[in-house]
């Protein structure tokens, strides 16, 4: 799996860094340990990933709703770089246990917490509770990474790293469905704040160009 990813990685980077010219902001914030790392983003589009991937190299694991599975060959392909599909509407418990399994054991992954892509604008749609309760009880370190808007071809994509944090060191256990709220509300907060400041910084350029 991690053989597959990193030869088409190499493969990619290059034309995907120039189809794909990308800001990266917060480069700051990226711990020196990402073991165990869970990120979580805003989700506009299939691009989204290749952005994170180019912005941020590592294998890490990518959640994917199950209706991205449905074609054998497809499905078949996409595990072999990492992707794990889910039911987003109802997360099974052994399903639910493997993901935080996965964290746990030093793995890090990609997750989309509005649970399907804005088709609407750049907005952050309400986020599901299943990446605040996976971070919790896997103790993973979480890091926002938020894109400011659409990535388009050839133009410049401005995407930002934002600070870390464990839920599991703010949200008191146990872990019943008031604090796993409390914790969906932090998550959803710290991901509006970094989207903010990364939609501020590409209007601020933009405007600067204009001039």
């Amino acid at each position: 799996m991690r053989v597959v990813f990193w030869i088409a990685f190499i493969l990619a980077y290059i034309p995907g860094k120039l189809i794909f010219p990308t800001k990266i902001l917060g480069k700051e914030n990226l711990p020196d340990n990402k073991k165990g790392l869970l990120l979580v983003a805003n989700h506009l589009t299939w691009k989204d990933i290749l952005i994170i991937i180019f912005s941020i190299p590592g294998f890490r694991f990518i959640l994917s709703k199950k209706e991205n599975g449905k074609n054998p060959v497809a499905r078949f392909f996409l595990k072999l770089f990492g992707v794990v599909f889910i039911d987003r509407d109802n997360i099974e418990v052994s399903a639910m246990r493997n993901l935080v399994k996965i964290l746990k054991e030093g793995n890090s992954m990609i997750m989309f917490p509005e649970g399907t892509r804005n088709r609407v604008d750049a907005s952050l749609q309400p986020i599901k509770s299943g990446a605040a309760l996976i971070a919790l009880q896997s103790g993973a370190t979480v890091m926002p990474t938020m894109l400011a808007d659409r990535p388009r071809v050839f133009h410049r994509t401005y995407f930002y790293i934002a600070p870390v944090f464990k839920l599991c060191d703010i949200v008191a256990r146990p872990y019943n469905s008031e604090r796993i709220a409390e914790a969906t509300t932090i998550l959803e907060t710290k991901m509006r704040e970094g989207l903010e400041y990364v939609q501020n910084r590409a209007a601020l350029k933009k405007e600067r160009k204009r001039r």
